[in-house]
């Protein structure tokens, strides 16, 4: 049924230019040959007089693609006092487009650098650092070495947030920074009273 499908293709629309009729050569070394058979223009690509709608569904995809690239914003910021000089520091990382910030790929085969999400001020000690799942119901899941930067190595997933928490001493100047070879690097500026 494909082959006849194909066959009618090239008969009622082509008019026969995608199939050359077999013919029989004399080939010096293999004698008697048959040529003929399915140019190779024919198949995945559009008949000619088509590339121009191939052309446009092209660009209308990779134009798409372009505006689905990560992009990343630091939203819901909360810096609350829990006693003596410490505070507890949150944020949601969000990517509001469909591609994330490290695809599967990337991540799975440590492709590029990583992404990072990282808190500074030169008068903050940043005592603990890690992610939550749920804001209001699930436990902090510190990192164990240098708490102010916590690394993603599966990036920001797309049209999602992750939640960072630290718990942090010091006052003054501060900022949360998102850093990534796929997005723009982003920072929230804020101060600790």
């Amino acid at each position: 049924e494909e082959a006849k499908d194909q066959m009618d293709f090239n008969d009622l629309l082509m008019f026969g230019q995608t199939f050359v009729p077999w013919k029989k050569f004399k080939h010096p070394v293999y004698g008697e040959v048959e040529l003929g058979g399915w140019v190779k223009m024919q198949g995945r690509l559009p008949p000619s007089f088509m590339l121009e709608d191939e052309c446009h569904r092209n660009f209308a995809f990779t134009m798409y693609h372009a505006q689905q690239m990560p992009q990343v914003e630091i939203r819901n910021l909360e810096v609350v006092p829990l006693g003596g000089d410490l505070r507890r520091v949150r944020v949601d990382v969000h990517n509001t487009h469909l591609i994330p910030t490290t695809t599967a790929q990337g991540a799975k085969r440590r492709y590029g650098p990583r992404d990072y999400v990282e808190i500074g001020g030169a008068g903050l000690k940043v005592t603990a650092g890690g992610t939550i799942d749920d804001r209001y119901t699930s436990p902090f899941s510190f990192v164990e070495h240098r708490p102010e930067r916590i690394w993603l190595d599966g990036g920001v997933p797309g049209e999602s947030f992750i939640t960072f928490q630290w718990l942090v001493s010091g006052a003054g100047d501060a900022s949360v920074k998102f850093v990534g070879s796929r997005a723009a690097k982003v920072e929230l500026k804020f101060a600790v009273k």
